[in-house]
């Protein structure tokens, strides 16, 4: 009964709107925190070569390919290294085993700093020079990956996007560095809608495969359960319970196999109830499986 009910649940939840994936009751709710820490967890530690592979060809890329204005080296080579200490950042919480409880927190101030960092890169230079360019590029890809591929939660995300374009909004204030306004909307708040969307469908798809897996894992345990049910009906005398012909003949099949191998002996002993019938004919036949059980 308690699993009809739970399976039930869960059919509820699936069948439901989307959005009410974000309200799941506080147990569920609870095991998709552990279910998503652990994903998120895996997937770094299986791909964060590739990241650092990844940022090391565009850094390589963006040095070798002279684009870089000589007055502009310095930075450059600051924001890079900015860069790479977020990725280390995150790579020692999923590697060192003391960290892995705060890989969210980690995951998210990388994306807060690597975000801030990459708004902060748009001011560098004259309006239009690739490494501007390269910057608001940048900008719209570490939103869209902190919304998505980082396996961060939405809410977490979207806090650390929107927390890193308030943060150079307040730089650009502070300093009286100016943007390129016309591209801004585009790579700032248009980045961070699309990322919003990208990032709110993700994380359904996320919940419900997890909710998917919680219900299959409940009806295999019951059909396993059933299996086993129905086998030991099929083995099994329903009144006695002791093993019925079935299962005599499948044990004295395998013994009798293993006394012919083996050269051992094979004994069988056959009992009988005497003077069952007339007991049976006098009391009834209630009497007689009663009295059949109890013998």
């Amino acid at each position: 009964v308690r699993n009809h009910g739970e399976r039930n649940r869960l059919r509820a939840l699936l069948s439901g709107p989307g959005r009410s994936l974000f309200r799941l009751p506080q147990d569920l709710e609870e095991g998709f925190a552990r279910h998503h820490h652990a994903l998120a967890l895996a997937n770094l530690r299986a791909y964060w070569p590739a990241v650092v592979l990844a940022v090391g060809a565009i850094a390589a890329l963006t040095f070798f390919s002279g684009i870089v204005p000589p007055d502009m080296l310095g930075l450059t080579v600051l924001g890079y290294a900015i860069m790479f200490g977020v990725i280390a950042l995150v790579v020692a919480g999923a590697l060192v085993p003391r960290l892995n409880a705060h890989i969210d927190k980690l995951v998210s101030v990388a994306a807060f700093l690597g975000l801030l960092a990459m708004h902060i890169a748009t001011l560098l230079g004259e309006t239009g020079n690739p490494m501007q360019n390269m910057a608001e590029n940048g900008v719209i890809f570490i939103t869209l990956a902190a919304c998505t591929i980082s396996n961060l939660s939405f809410r977490r995300a979207i806090t650390a996007c929107v927390a890193a374009t308030l943060a150079f909004l307040v730089v650009v204030a502070v300093t009286g560095w100016q943007p390129h306004w016309a591209h801004f909307p585009f790579y700032g708040p248009g980045a961070l809608l699309i990322a919003a969307i990208a990032g709110w469908s993700h994380e359904i798809r996320e919940r419900t495969v997890f909710l998917q897996q919680r219900l299959l894992a409940l009806e295999k345990d019951e059909l396993d359960t059933m299996t086993q049910a129905l086998s030991l009906m099929s083995r099994e005398d329903s009144l006695t319970g002791l093993a019925n012909r079935r299962h005599f003949d499948e044990v004295a099949q395998r013994e009798w196999a293993g006394c012919q191998r083996e050269g051992r002996t094979f004994n069988v002993l056959f009992i009988d109830v005497d003077h069952f019938k007339p007991y049976n004919d006098h009391y009834g036949h209630t009497a007689g499986d009663a009295c059949l059980a109890q013998v």
